[in-house]
């Protein structure tokens, strides 16, 4: 009886850390899918940024505000690409904290070893 009450932690132990598992993988395959999104992004500002030729008449005015707006495209996607990184990795990180510290596989106490080897 007390192996398979054993067994029966042990499994529901694994439950609990394939869920944890799950729930941040979530969190981190969306954070990867963001992360590419914003590199195409920020590549097709730069070339923007470099290659984008107005017309020769155009007016300063025009020509500073299309700079101001395309350097500030790319830095809020160089923002965003590094928020992202970082939600990944602390994503990460958070479920190493949860699989090491909080939902470990039971240990059996001393009297349920006692029970086991008398059994």
């Amino acid at each position: 009886m007390e192996f398979k009450l054993q067994d029966f932690k042990v499994a529901q132990a694994k439950l609990w850390r394939e869920d944890i598992r799950d729930l941040i993988s979530l969190s981190e395959y969306k954070m990867h899918v963001y992360l590419l999104v914003n590199v195409l992004l920020l590549g097709h500002s730069v070339a923007l940024w470099c290659q984008g030729k107005l017309p020769a008449n155009t007016p300063d005015w025009l020509m500073a505000g299309m700079s101001i707006s395309t350097s500030g495209a790319c830095m809020f996607l160089l923002l965003s690409i590094w928020m992202a990184m970082h939600a990944a990795v602390a994503a990460q990180s958070y479920e190493t904290r949860m699989l090491t510290q909080l939902v470990r596989l039971p240990i059996p106490s001393w009297q349920e070893i006692e029970g086991c080897r008398t059994c």
